[in-house]
């Protein structure tokens, strides 16, 4: 899968402005993004029994074209997912996804407002969340980013580059991201009790 993945600066190509520069940029998680899943995979199983369990023989045909089109649709969004990319440089936050066709949604840093990061069970487990970043002008957010690993390092590096304009930098990026690294050795409560701090913090 790694070798599907293309990078990042190729998949921007020469969208990126004079001046702007990468700080950071992540893929969604796809071992997340599988246990998503597990609903669409539970009824394909279903009809694949159906399918060869079954006397009839319309009923056999048509819960196997079900299910092939079930798995298609699957993959067309794993490989939507595999080709998307969360990116922030020093001028915005860019959303990139879509394998044949090629998606660039953005939004300037003094065009953010608010930043809500929803995280189910699941969410928590694979330390992933749904981030959505809007603006003054409800129309104009940007697409929720599903899967993002390590949310809570995503949304403090937004809200830094959203307040701090002299955060804009990769040096900040790299001290953020140290830090971070730093605290994944403690035990998970205090972990989570100190990003739930840095989420509240002004």
């Amino acid at each position: 899968m790694a070798r599907l993945i293309a990078d990042v600066e190729h998949l921007l190509g020469d969208f990126c402005s004079d001046g702007e520069v990468i700080l950071f940029h992540k893929a969604p998680d796809l071992k997340a993004w599988w246990v998503n899943q597990i609903p669409d995979n539970l009824v394909i199983a279903v009809l694949l029994g159906v399918s060869v369990l079954v006397d009839t023989t319309l009923v056999r045909v048509v819960a196997l074209l079900a299910a092939i089109v079930l798995i298609g649709a699957m993959a067309a969004r794993l490989i939507t997912s595999a080709y998307t990319r969360y990116v922030l440089t020093n001028h915005r936050i860019i959303r990139l996804s879509g394998f044949l066709r090629r998606d660039h949604d953005w939004m300037a840093w003094n065009k953010v407002t608010d930043v809500s990061v929803k995280r189910t069970f699941w969410n928590r487990f694979y330390d992933t969340a749904t981030i959505r970043i809007q603006s003054a002008n409800e129309l104009t957010g940007l697409k929720d980013m599903s899967d993002v690993p390590e949310p809570i390092v995503f949304a403090k590096l937004v809200a830094d580059l959203v307040h701090s304009p002299s955060h804009r930098n990769i040096e900040h990026v790299e001290e953020v991201l140290r830090e971070a690294r730093s605290k994944r050795g403690r035990r998970a409560r205090d972990r989570i009790r100190e990003d739930l701090r840095e989420m509240w913090s002004p």
